[in-house]
């Protein structure tokens, strides 16, 4: 009597393929929501980076009379560029100047780089450019550094764009300007859209096709003077 109960309350072949495949359903229905949730985080995650590098340039800019940390291009060294010298109001600058979703984040982590580049509109780079930030009439509506385009390779002055010529006449007449843009940014990178710092310490998500759209017209959003745009 006792071995036919035991035998009764035994999972049968049948329903144990039963169970499986309902656990099989139930992680197909799950695995979306939670890769989901960790993109959600990394975004976030990026977000805050960006902000905290761009209160730290506000701060540097407070203690330097207004002015900008300058490129690769325009110190002596990479080493004297505008992300190390913002060290001073960083806590811990080698994870927040890289930006979760960079494939290309650990060979610039390696490399002492970064994810983040600043708007060359805002440095010595352009005869245009305002360098120093009383000097702006908006600072809310310039912006001061973008996430670096994914396709780009870690590189030692890959920490600035030359937005001066996303704007030249001849990709405005040949609706071209899009492409410069995204040749040396990613407008897309999380789910559409990318984090855009600016002057007055704000990040904002902006998708994809508002930049295109921008582009198309063109709105010269990354000018330093709005009188401009």
């Amino acid at each position: 009597m006792n071995a036919k109960a035991h035998d009764r309350s035994a999972f049968t072949l049948v329903e144990m393929l039963v169970v499986v495949a309902i656990i099989g359903v139930l992680l197909a229905l799950l695995l979306p929501t939670i890769q989901s949730v960790r993109a959600s985080a990394r975004r976030i995650k990026c977000m805050n980076n960006m902000r905290q590098v761009d209160m730290a340039i506000v701060r540097h800019c407070h203690d330097f009379s207004g002015q900008f940390p300058e490129t690769s291009h325009t110190v002596s060294v990479p080493e004297q560029a505008w992300i190390y010298k913002l060290a001073p109001y960083l806590e811990d600058m080698d994870v927040i100047r890289i930006c979760p979703d960079d494939p290309q984040g650990s060979g610039r982590l390696t490399l002492k780089q970064t994810s983040y580049v600043l708007n060359a509109y805002v440095t010595s780079e352009t005869s245009k450019g305002i360098t120093n930030m009383n000097k702006l009439k908006s600072t809310s509506q310039v912006m001061v550094f973008f996430e670096l385009a994914d396709h780009r390779p870690p590189g030692a002055f890959e920490d600035h764009v030359h937005s001066f010529n996303w704007f030249k006449q001849t990709f405005i007449n040949n609706k071209t300007v899009y492409n410069q843009i995204v040749n040396e940014i990613t407008t897309k990178r999380h789910g559409g859209v990318a984090h855009y710092a600016f002057a007055d310490g704000h990040v904002e998500a902006i998708s994809d096709e508002q930049i295109h759209a921008w582009a198309l017209k063109p709105y010269k959003f990354v000018l330093p003077d709005p009188a401009t745009f």
